[in-house]
């Protein structure tokens, strides 16, 4: 299994463990990492390219739970702490659902493919080279215009290819940048499915897969069910008034639409291969385009969550001075009327009258 990892780098490895690296004992260390890994997927029909693991075996399987437990140690991957045990099934599934969504306009992988196009770059370059020369050297007229075309095709190949490196570069590095943005996401996703799989929920099981429509649809007809053998009371007659009274408020106000998220507009990358083989290729000089023009709109979307977290920020930092000096004010409040009740005290407010005043008057 770890030599087979080694000759393949399977997107799951690289992009858990990081590239295969070029020291020997980090290598072997890489290498049973991903053994384990990979021995596990095998031992449990996990075929998802990017997901190492997937979701927790269900309680009752102990070798597979021992297996997915060494692999996930070896990984290094988040495990379910004392925050999922207390969360219930429908929020350790949202979370579950959060990633998924995440995923949806994720750029697409490139890295086998870059790989690939460098590869061809590099044996263009060559074939440039050695035909030129051999073109120089050839007596022969009609030996040398072959050779000089030759030449001419693959030095126009290479061209080619070069552009497309610097292409998918861009793609590799977006998809870097979006796995790091996403990461929290992916971090509570991992530790959701792990406590959903202590709890024997299967997520990868068809019968578990809930979407959340459906969730959303059975907690209206729960409501539905419930409200009609609930009690009535006064509190819960609607004023018409009140709400004709908001209508016509909500009327005059105008609402700009809000924008459109792109975890609900995005779709998977029709160009995605799930196939290490298929994967480690020269993509085409249109597939290399569409994975470009993707890697803009995550970026793009990225640089738009930061440009909201700051203005976030700069917001807080305005109105905190605000609150601490109303917080300040409100203590001084507090401490205005404990004094004053204290004096009160001390000048006979609700004390019993002195006696000796009393037989004076």
């Amino acid at each position: 299994m770890a030599d087979r990892a080694l000759r393949e780098w399977p997107q799951w490895a690289i992009e858990a463990l990081g590239p295969v690296p070029d020291d020997e004992t980090a290598r072997a260390e890489w290498a049973h990492s991903a053994g384990w890994a990979a021995s596990y997927r095998e031992l449990a029909g996990h075929t998802d390219p990017a997901d190492p693991l997937g979701a927790a075996p269900p309680a009752g399987l102990a070798e597979k739970h021992a297996v997915f437990r060494a692999a996930h140690d070896a990984l290094d991957l988040p495990g379910a702490g004392a925050d999922e045990e207390a969360m219930t099934e429908g929020q350790l599934r949202a979370r579950v659902a959060a990633y998924t969504r995440e995923e949806v306009w994720a750029p697409r992988y490139v890295a086998e493919e870059l790989a690939a196009t460098h590869e061809a770059l590099r044996r263009r370059e060559a074939d440039t080279t050695v035909w030129t020369a051999r073109a120089e050297a050839e007596t022969d007229p009609h030996e040398a215009a072959q050779l000089r075309a030759a030449a001419d095709t693959a030095r126009t190949e290479a061209e080619q290819l070069a552009g497309q490196v610097a292409q998918l570069e861009q793609a590799d590095a977006a998809r870097a940048v979006w796995w790091v943005e996403t990461a929290v996401t992916r971090d509570n996703a991992e530790r959701a499915r792990v406590a959903l799989g202590i709890r024997g929920i299967t997520l990868d099981d068809p019968t578990e897969q809930v979407t959340t429509q459906e969730w959303m649809t059975a907690q209206r007809a729960a409501e539905a069910e419930a409200d009609a053998e609930r009690d009535i009371h006064e509190h819960d007659l609607t004023d018409h008034s009140v709400d004709e009274a908001a209508a016509r408020v909500d009327a005059d106000l105008v609402v700009e639409p809000a924008p459109v998220d792109i975890r609900d507009d995005a779709t998977p990358d029709a160009n995605e291969h799930t196939d290490p083989v298929e994967q480690r290729r020269v993509p085409l000089p249109d597939e290399t385009a569409a994975a470009v023009a993707r890697a803009h709109t995550a970026r793009a979307e990225i640089a738009r969550r930061a440009e909201a977290e700051a203005r976030a920020a700069a917001h807080a930092a305005e109105v905190e001075p605000e609150e601490d000096a109303r917080r300040a004010e409100l203590a001084r409040w507090a401490d205005e009327d404990t004094d004053t009740d204290g004096q009160a005290d001390q000048h006979g407010g609700g004390r019993e009258p002195d006696e000796e005043f009393v037989r004076e008057r």
